[in-house]
């Protein structure tokens, strides 16, 4: 299942919220996940889709990733998905003046096939407003703990943090998650939404299948 941030124990209370201080977590990172309603006749035509391009540009080490492409393949799976990451990205967006759900996409896709011993290298897309992960086939790491093939997120803040003191960290929600990478573990269905500037990678999968994804970067239109 996907993994989440874990936030202080039970009555734990950040020092600085004490009588006549107040603490604040600034420069927050949004993220969502939504497991899509029909994954289950979404995922083994996308997976056709994909092993099928797999089969006509076959990569010679490393994982296989597809060319992006803005056009939508043949599988109205696909469309499917695209117009979830839409509507996900969509209200999770508005303009400086607080307005909601203003925007709208530019669409570009990949997808990506993992097997035993390989991984993605951390990368970032920051000319996109957003990014998204959806997983057509977990490779059994949802089910199967020790399977690998991680959605890997690296700290924005950067590691300093642990580097000038990597027994301490700040007791405030999320303390403990200072300058270290988080993780979501793959669950076939859901779909992932993240800034496309946020650094993330895959780590090493050691499932004995495939595991299947695609990749969306979804850039705000010019509104002139």
């Amino acid at each position: 299942m996907i993994g989440a941030r874990q936030g202080p124990a039970a009555g734990d209370r950040p020092p600085g919220n004490r009588q006549g201080v107040e603490t604040r977590s600034l420069f927050a990172t949004p993220m969502a996940v939504a497991v899509l309603p029909g994954a289950d006749s979404l995922n083994p035509v996308l997976k056709g889709m994909v092993l099928g391009l797999e089969s006509e540009a076959k990569s010679l080490e490393g994982a296989w990733q597809s060319a992006w492409s803005v056009a939508p393949a043949k599988a109205a799976a696909l469309q499917t998905v695209i117009e979830a990451a839409c509507d996900l990205a969509t209200g999770l967006t508005g303009d400086r003046a607080r307005h909601r759900g203003t925007a709208q996409w530019r669409i570009s896709w990949r997808a990506t096939v993992l097997r035993q011993g390989q991984s993605l290298e951390i990368h970032g897309h920051p000319s996109h407003l957003w990014s998204a992960t959806y997983f057509v086939d977990d490779g059994a790491a949802a089910t199967a703990p020790g399977s690998g093939g991680e959605l890997e997120f690296q700290d924005p803040r950067g590691v300093a943090p642990v580097m000038y003191a990597p027994n301490l960290t700040y007791a405030y929600p999320d303390g403990a998650t200072l300058g270290v990478s988080q993780t979501l573990t793959p669950r076939a269905g859901a779909l992932v939404v993240y800034p496309g500037w946020l650094l993330h990678g895959v780590a090493h999968y050691r499932g004995p299948g495939e595991r299947v994804s695609i990749s969306l970067n979804l850039k705000a239109r010019d509104p002139t």
